[in-house]
């Protein structure tokens, strides 16, 4: 794994000034000198096993615990109140989205509207 790691930090360098948005801008990250640039080391995920059996750190993995407890929280009071008091919402992304978007997968359209200001500064 760590071999896997430097051979990818070696053949892909970052790109030069992304402090605070490719790595964290911080005086403690490790940095190298790459055709007299400096770069700040770029942290690439290796995976070792599929999504589908990885349990570790993966919010969508299988877990019948995890789908009793949120049906749970969908049966209550402040979820079905959140989710009538923000109908109007919903069915305004859901035509701009082409999605059927609601309170349980809001978060998709949010993580996509992020990568895209962070990354392509559409806003």
């Amino acid at each position: 794994m760590i071999s896997a790691i430097a051979n990818l930090i070696a053949m892909y360098p970052g790109p030069e000034d992304q402090a605070g948005i490719t790595y964290p801008n911080v005086p403690e990250w490790p940095t190298y000198n790459s055709s007299g640039k400096i770069v700040g080391f770029i942290p690439i995920p290796i995976h070792t096993v599929s999504d589908f059996y990885d349990y570790n750190l993966n919010p969508d993995s299988i877990c019948p615990r995890q789908d009793q407890l949120w049906k749970l929280v969908e049966e209550t009071p402040e979820y079905q109140e959140a989710t009538k008091s923000n109908a109007e919402l919903f069915k305004t992304v859901n035509s701009l989205t082409g999605q059927d978007t609601n309170l349980t997968n809001l978060w998709l359209i949010a993580d996509a509207l992020t990568i895209e200001v962070c990354f392509f500064y559409i806003f």
